[in-house]
C-alpha cells in the first residue's frame, strides 16, 4: 500500500506545484492561452500542422497568446499587426532565442540562427551582412565568383533533378533544394562544394534539419 500512497503524494505534489505556477501566470499578467499539461505543455496539442493550431487558439484567446512547449513559455503571435508591433517596433525585445536543447546542438547555440541577442551577436551580423552585400553588390570580382557559384550549384541541381524524374518518376526536391543552398554557403565561406551524395555532408545537412524541424527536440 506504500507504493500507491507515495504516488498519489507526488501526482497531488505535481498538481499543487502546476496549479501555483498557473496562478502566478494570472498575477503577473501574462498573454492568455490554452491549459497546459504537467511536463509536456501544450506540445500534444500542436499536432502535425502547428500553424492550423495556431489560426484555431488565435480565434479563442486573440492575436496575441501564450502556451508552454515543455516547461517553456511561448508567446505565440498572430496577424500582421501583432508581428510588426513586436519584429519592428520592439526589434530588440523580440531579438533573442530561446535556450532550447535543439540549439544548443547547433555550433553549441553561438551561431547567428540560434544565439542570444547580445553586442556579441549584432557585431557578428554586421560582420556576416557586410560580407554577403560585398559578394552581392560590392565590385565585380567578388560578384563574378558568386555567380559562378550560383550557376554551377544550379547546373548541378537541374540535371539531378532530370536524372531522377527520368521517365515520369516521382521526385521530392526538398532535400536536393537544401543541399544546393548549403552548397553554395559552402563554396563562399570554405571554398568548396559537396556533391550531392557526400556521406558527411548530407549527414550534417541532415542534423540541422532535424532541429528545425522536430519539435519534439526543443521540449525544455
Amino acid at each position: 500500500s506504500r507504493a500507491p500512497s507515495a504516488l498519489l503524494l507526488l501526482l497531488s505534489l505535481l498538481a499543487a506545484i502546476h496549479l501555483a505556477k498557473l496562478l502566478l501566470r494570472q498575477r503577473r499578467l501574462e498573454p492568455p492561452g490554452p491549459f497546459p499539461w504537467p511536463l509536456i505543455g501544450n506540445a500534444a496539442q500542436l499536432g502535425s500542422a502547428p500553424h492550423l493550431t495556431f489560426a484555431r487558439l488565435a480565434r479563442t484567446y486573440g492575436d496575441v497568446f501564450q502556451l508552454r512547449l515543455g516547461s517553456r513559455p511561448v508567446v505565440v503571435l498572430n496577424g500582421e499587426r501583432a508581428i510588426r508591433g513586436a519584429l519592428i517596433r520592439q526589434g530588440a525585445a523580440f531579438a533573442g532565442r530561446p535556450r532550447f536543447p535543439s540549439f544548443q546542438l547547433v555550433s553549441g547555440g553561438r551561431s547567428l540562427a540560434f544565439g542570444g541577442y547580445s553586442e556579441l551577436w549584432k557585431l557578428q551580423r554586421r560582420l556576416a551582412h557586410s560580407t554577403v552585400r560585398a559578394f552581392s553588390t560590392g565590385s565585380p570580382a567578388p560578384r563574378r565568383l558568386l555567380e559562378q557559384h550560383l550557376l554551377g550549384e544550379a547546373r548541378a541541381l537541374v540535371a539531378l533533378l532530370v536524372r531522377g524524374s527520368a521517365g515520369g518518376a516521382f521526385l521530392d526536391p526538398s532535400r536536393s533544394l537544401v543541399v544546393a543552398v548549403a552548397n553554395v554557403m559552402s563554396a563562399l565561406c570554405f571554398g568548396r562544394r559537396y556533391s550531392h551524395g557526400d556521406a558527411e555532408f548530407l549527414r550534417l545537412v541532415g542534423r540541422n534539419e532535424l532541429c528545425l524541424s522536430s519539435p519534439s527536440v526543443k521540449l525544455g
